[in-house]
């Protein structure tokens, strides 16, 4: 998803980033990566939901340490 977001203006302070359903954490991670690259210093990511982990999988989401 590497280049999926742009930032127009950053706001001043903190940024949060919601998304409705946490799946692989491909979106949150874009999201917060295009913030960070246009120099917010404080994201924090929210997601409403996740999807169950397929059986014997043992990844977790990268997206928890933003």
């Amino acid at each position: 998803m590497a280049g999926a977001f742009a930032v127009r203006a950053l706001p001043p302070g903190p940024v949060v980033v919601v998304d409705d359903v946490l799946t692989t954490g491909a979106t949150l991670g874009a999201a917060v990566a295009a913030l960070r690259a246009a120099g917010a210093t404080e994201v924090t990511a929210v997601a409403l939901a996740r999807t169950p982990r397929r059986s014997g999988s043992t990844r977790e989401s990268e997206v928890i340490e933003t």
